[in-house]
């Protein structure tokens, strides 16, 4: 329901960076409604092999079980990510359980700025099909915190009652596009400089 939150469900991003202009593009995206879950793991493995994703990154709240149907199947190029507000790094990865955990925050500026400054293309021929990817994301707001005479920004529901899942699907395909790209700085133990996230687009009939 896009007026009114009941309960999260999972949204799925796909996008695309043109590395020369350091410009992303919006692929596909989709609300995923169907509660079964296999239906939903083989669902999502048909659209990595359809867009040759060659970097996924799942919510470790998307479920376990989902992350680990997708892992058995592709390996370390599905990584499980969390969201911490309580980390040294930027970026965390443990290269025994593919596991990311990521400075909230820190991401989410990055992915608002990048689509503050025009730098995200969303292709509007169909607005149906994006104008409630775009209201998510709108749905936020940046606040500040003080304890102990430090300042502390943190991005939050603009409405609380709406959901913003789209901001967050869309923030975790930013962070596999740096992860794949070797944006980190944290080598090519997790992504490489050499594999081009350039997607294809999807066979239509």
């Amino acid at each position: 329901n896009d007026q009114k939150d009941k309960g999260a469900y999972t949204v799925m991003t796909i996008i695309s960076k043109d590395q020369k202009a350091g410009n992303y593009r919006l692929e596909y995206t989709e609300r995923l409604t169907n509660p079964d879950i296999e239906k939903q793991v083989t669902y999502i493995s048909d659209m990595i092999r359809l867009y040759n994703c060659t970097s996924v990154v799942a919510d470790w709240g998307f479920g376990q079980f989902q992350c680990a149907k997708l892992q058995k199947a592709y390996q370390s190029r599905v990584k499980s990510c969390f969201y911490s507000t309580n980390i040294k790094n930027k970026l965390k990865y443990d290269t025994d359980t593919w596991m990311l955990s990521v400075d909230r925050n820190a991401f989410l500026e990055d992915i608002i700025e990048i689509v503050r400054r025009g730098n995200l293309q969303i292709p509007f021929k169909f607005p149906t099909k994006v104008d409630w990817f775009i209201k998510q994301i709108c749905n936020t707001e940046l606040r500040y915190s003080e304890r102990t005479g430090n300042t502390s920004r943190s991005y939050e529901k603009l409405d609380k009652y709406a959901p913003n899942d789209s901001l967050h699907s869309l923030n975790y395909a930013y962070i596999a596009s740096v992860v794949q790209l070797g944006e980190t700085g944290l080598g090519p133990s997790v992504g490489s400089q050499a594999m081009n996230l350039g997607l294809p687009r999807p066979i239509t009939t």
